[in-house]
């Protein structure tokens, strides 16, 4: 099996789920980064993060409750064998949170138990849900930070050097609340996503006018209310990100 991931150390597949993250703090926006809570950068393909209860974190970075940091989008898993009694390559374990998967036919279906395919893909998206993310807060005296309860935020990138960002990946933030958050020096006091798409975007040819092989970052589902910034976007914030969905929240 191969893993095709973006970024130069791969740590695929993190799974932080069923915790209670709370009053915890940093101060990387003295240098660069964030997230209170939880911070994930670039090299996390495939991360889920579920189920926990974000509270009362503070970073002078961006994302006062977490950060998404760089590039850690969709992990897709090539060369995929499984049998019809369920068993093959990964047996049990690629259903275990129940990601979507991409079969050989390129389907998009439930992480199959049983069932058969040879050679196909397996694609487990980023994902952010089920979360609770409540009085968390990034500010800074010395510079502008984002995202009160969540940022999810490209960096430049190094190879192309023009000041674009190198994209998030793709990310799913769905059926999680976002209540009583904070960017105090910023925007986005619930949401702020800065650099989804950058040099991914083709400039030329073909995919030039349409999203073919744009980044995306959805947001589903979601509960986002009484948050604040002190600059723009007290719920939601986008920067320098086009491919985005913002469906069904209240």
């Amino acid at each position: 099996d191969t893993v095709e991931a973006p970024g130069g150390s791969n740590n695929p597949l993190v799974n932080i789920h069923h915790n209670e993250i709370v009053k915890n703090g940093n101060l990387a926006g003295e240098v660069s980064g964030g997230g209170g809570g939880i911070s994930i950068y670039t090299g996390a393909p495939g991360y889920r993060v579920a189920n926990n209860l974000i509270a009362g974190n503070f970073s002078t970075g961006d994302g006062g409750g977490m950060a998404h940091v760089g590039r850690s989008g969709t992990l897709t898993v090539t060369g995929v064998n499984r049998t019809n009694n369920g068993g093959g390559n990964f047996g049990g374990f690629i259903s275990q949170d129940n990601r979507v998967c991409t079969t050989g036919n390129n389907n998009p279906t439930a992480c199959p138990n049983t069932g058969g395919f040879n050679n196909g893909s397996l694609n487990f998206a980023s994902t952010v849900y089920d979360n609770q993310f409540l009085f968390n807060q990034s500010f800074s005296q010395a510079k502008t930070v984002q995202g009160g309860g969540l940022a999810v935020m490209g960096v430049p990138d190094p190879v192309a050097n023009n000041g674009l960002s190198a994209g998030t990946g793709n990310v799913v933030v769905a059926n999680n609340t976002f209540q009583g958050n904070l960017a105090g020096a910023g925007d986005g006091g619930g949401i702020a996503l800065v650099g989804v798409n950058g040099t991914e975007v083709p400039t030329g040819g073909p995919g030039s006018n349409t999203l073919t092989g744009w980044f995306r970052v959805d947001i589903v589902n979601n509960v986002i209310v009484n948050n604040g910034a002190g600059v723009a976007g007290g719920g939601i914030s986008l920067l320098d990100s086009s491919n985005v969905g913002i469906v069904n929240n209240t």
